[in-house]
């Protein structure tokens, strides 16, 4: 795992997204407040469930067209067809979403702009997940990574980290 995978905070990072959409939604109906905001719903829908960019973008674009909260997407980097569950959040509403300009290289770009690195949006909720007690197989089910040991391994490493700072103090 790189560096910036670890250490976020997802209360943080959530109140973070938030509060750019906001701002971003005080704007409207500015073209690019409008992008904004689609970057923002994608990247709100990607913590919260823990998705790759690419699937939050999916989701959020399936969300447009359909309303339905849930939604199915290919799941990213498996090549064996599978497809996880995506849950918009209730912040996101349909009218702000227009499919046409919410891409992954967008949001992505967008992220960084807030001093956000997409993938750190995963961990932050695998994170989350692990101190909230939640079992390394129930976790890897909802993220759908391929392997257990690459969350166990991840889990480990942040619990390691935290102990060897309490102890450092």
């Amino acid at each position: 795992m790189g560096g910036w995978d670890r250490g976020l905070d997802y209360k943080a990072l959530e109140k973070t997204i938030i509060a750019e959409l906001e701002k971003r939604l005080a704007k409207l109906p500015a073209t690019k407040a409008v992008r904004g905001v689609n970057n923002c719903c994608a990247l709100l829908i990607q913590l919260r469930n823990g998705s790759r960019v690419g699937e939050a973008v999916e989701a959020l674009k399936k969300f447009a067209r359909s309303g339905e909260r849930t939604a199915s997407v290919r799941t990213e980097k498996r090549k064996d067809g599978d497809e996880r569950r995506i849950i918009i959040p209730s912040e996101v509403k349909r009218e702000w979403i227009n499919p046409a300009i919410v891409t992954k290289g967008a949001v992505s770009v967008f992220a960084q702009s807030i001093g956000i690195n997409t993938h750190s949006l995963r961990y932050a909720y695998i994170t989350k997940l692990a101190k909230d007690g939640v079992d390394p197989a129930i976790i890897t089910k909802i993220t759908h990574h391929k392997k257990m040991d690459q969350i166990v391994t991840y889990i480990q490493e942040n619990v390691a980290d935290e102990i060897q700072a309490r102890v450092a103090k």
